[in-house]
């Protein structure tokens, strides 16, 4: 007869609980180790999204409001340059038609 002070043969879930721990290098068991409660990680603010211009150039994406046209002004403002080039390419425009006279 079987001693009962001897622990019970685990389960086949079990074994492969154990296999899985054991190969991504956790602890053998979560029972064994004491459960301490932990503060919650904090989670970083997904980052802004952007929107690639025709430039080449990756801008913040500016949110257009919905009606049936939005699509066509998403694309149109995609084949745009960034804001930051149309400035530069203002500047330059303007420096050329003072220069012309």
């Amino acid at each position: 007869m079987a001693d009962e002070t001897t622990m019970p043969t685990p389960s086949k879930v079990e074994k492969l609980k154990e296999r899985m721990r054991n190969k991504q290098g956790l602890p053998p068991t979560k029972a064994a180790t004491p459960k301490v409660p932990t503060a919650p990680t904090p989670t970083a603010p997904p980052p802004p999204a952007t929107v690639k211009h025709a430039c080449g150039h990756e801008a913040p994406f500016r949110e257009i409001a919905k009606d049936k046209f939005r699509n066509e002004r998403y694309q149109k403002e995609l084949k745009r340059p960034c804001p930051t080039c149309r400035e530069a390419n203002k500047g330059a425009n303007e420096e050329a038609w003072t220069q012309d006279p």
